[in-house]
Formats: C-alpha cells, structure tokens, sequence
C-alpha cells in the first residue's frame, strides 16, 4: 500500500488485501481521532472459493460459479460514519433457490440501513422466478439485526415483514404475503398450485439455518388444480423445508371439506 500521513491524516493512494479469489482495495484520506473526517473508496470483489467458506457455515451447497462485487463510498466521521455503495451477486444459494444474479444499493447512517434491489433472478430446478423490488430498512443492535420495514414485490406476489434476526436466538419476525392473479409466484415458492386471492400472514421464528414459519391462511375465491373454492381459510406452517396445512376448510358452493397434510 501507499500511505502518507499528512498533518495527522492518513492518505492511501491504494491499499489492497488479496486471497486466493478475493481483493478488497481502499483508497482516499482518513483521520486518527474519532471525530475526524472521512473520504474514502472501497472495492471488493470474491470468488467461489471464500464465499464457499461462509456457505459452509450456513450449511448451504455452493456453486462452482459464485461471485460477488461490492463498491461503497465512506464519508462522515470515524465515530458516525455514512456509506452508501452497490452489491452484484450471481449463483449464490438461498435455502432451496439459487439467486442467479442480482443487485442492490445500500447505505448506512445513525446506525441504520437502507437496502434497495430490483430484478432478482431465482431458480429452482428448470423454473425461474424474478423479483422486480426489494425495500428494506435494517438496524444493529446487542448482535443482531432489527428488521424495521421489508417489502418485497415479485410478480403478483407482495411480502411483508418486520421484527429481529439475531444469530444466537434466531429469527423474530413477523410476516404477511398477499398473492393475486394466477398465483405463478406462490405456486413456485410453495408448490401449491392456487389461483386467485391469497393472504398470508404469522410468525417466523427458530434458528437462522432451520427457520420455521406458523401462520394462517385465507384464500378466496380461489382456484386449486382447476377446481373453484369460493373460500380457503386454515393454517399453515414451514418446516424442514416442507408446508404443513391444518384444519383447511375449503368451501365449494354447497360443499365444505377439511385439509390436513403437507407439501
């Protein structure tokens, strides 16, 4: 690197830290005091290979063809700093979907952060399924993460949600999803193949690796591999990757039935 210290600022023209796949570079002026002012620029791209190295501790499969790029602007104070950057990621799995590319802007002030993404490319299997937005405003406190507002909009599906992801305990949240039309975004989500009007909304909690979702269901009317239900209402539950449905009662005209089983 090449640092100079001017008047006790520390200038970089360029500073770099590589690993087999990976480099992160910083460059631009940096006080020594907390209330000192900053100017700086940093780059950073990774590879398979050490983004590997986190999904081992997720417990995800990784992909050969994995990849990061991360560039943010640092200003403010060193005791209050502000940054605001932008994250491309491609072929990083998500629980049982693979996030074939994506990108987002980010920023963080007063301890808080905002995250905005559009075009998400999902896969699973031969489907593909792309969220058009993603809105979030994020903050840190004792470790974890308080999840103060998210919207996602992916198609004719809406997701909601707010509440704590922390690693120790685990995630606190509660969260709502409204789906319309021909349902094609939940029914790729959930292997449930529903057409019409669709409301979700519980709690999810357990351990950030096995989260798990209760919650209730009401539907209506509503379309279930062809067949009409004027009404659907139960609950319904996400666990070891497979949907649990409850005490579902589907009303057809004149006839009511009750669901138990999962998907």
């Amino acid at each position: 690197p090449q640092l100079t210290i001017p008047g006790g600022r520390i200038h970089m023209e360029v500073a770099e830290l590589s690993t087999a796949d990976a480099t992160i570079t910083v460059s631009g002026d940096a006080g020594l005091s907390q209330e000192s002012l900053l100017d700086l620029k940093l780059t950073g791209r990774s590879g398979p290979q050490t983004i590997g190295r986190f999904l081992d501790v997720l417990k995800l499969v990784k992909k050969k063809d994995s990849r990061f790029e991360v560039q943010a602007l640092v200003r403010g104070k060193l005791s209050d700093p502000v940054v605001e950057g932008n994250l491309k990621i491609s072929a990083i799995p998500v629980r049982e979907y693979v996030l074939q590319k994506g990108a987002l802007s980010f920023s963080y002030r007063d301890k808080s952060f905002t995250i905005a993404g559009t075009q998400w490319k999902l896969t699973k299997g031969g489907s593909n399924l792309f969220i058009d937005s993603i809105d979030a405003a994020l903050g840190y406190s004792r470790g974890g993460l308080d999840i103060r507002r998210l919207d996602i909009l992916a198609g004719d599906l809406v997701l909601q949600g707010n509440g704590r992801a922390d690693p120790a305990s685990g995630f606190d949240a509660i969260l709502s999803a409204t789906s319309s039309g021909n349902g094609k975004t939940i029914s790729f989500l959930t292997g449930l193949p529903l057409e019409g009007a669709v409301n979700v909304i519980g709690r999810l909690s357990g351990a950030l690796t096995s989260p798990r979702f209760d919650g209730n269901l009401s539907a209506g009317p509503v379309t279930v591999r062809g067949v009409l239900f004027i009404t659907v209402a139960g609950r319904i539950a996400y666990e070891h990757k497979k949907i649990l449905l409850s005490s579902v009662e589907l009303a057809e005209q004149s006839s009511r039935y009750v669901f138990y089983g999962s998907v």
